[in-house]
């Protein structure tokens, strides 16, 4: 499906069934574990389109009714990134990225009362 198909859809959903409140993130694949010398390019840009570029569009989709309703938007992330751990280099950067989308909501949105934070589990 694409994005602006599932924007069409989910503001269609927004404007006749329900006032958005709240939108909790959790996309997350681990597809394999390996040392960064051994995790191949499409491995990582599938946890990234995942992980990351899912999270990216489910902002771009829920935006204007999260605005609307001055909502939150709650990220499940992960601590793996603030410490290095071994063999998660593709999830790494895809939580550091949604740790970093949130905090940009969070400053761009912020006066509008739209909230953003990530919940780390672990």
């Amino acid at each position: 499906m694409s994005s602006a198909k599932q924007d069409a859809d989910l503001q269609g959903a927004a404007g006749n069934l329900y006032v958005l409140r709240l939108s909790l993130t959790n996309a997350a694949l681990t597809l394999s574990l390996a040392p960064i010398s051994g995790l191949s390019e499409r491995a990582f840009k599938t946890v990234i389109d995942i992980d990351l570029l899912g999270t990216y569009n489910t902002l771009k989709a829920t935006l204007p009714a999260i605005r609307e309703s001055k909502g939150s938007y709650v990220h499940i992330s992960a601590n793996l990134h603030t410490r290095g751990t071994p063999w998660q280099a593709h999830v790494s950067a895809a939580k550091a990225g949604v740790d970093a989308l949130s905090a940009v909501i969070a400053v761009e949105e912020g006066p509008r009362g739209v909230r953003s934070n990530v919940i780390g589990p672990g």
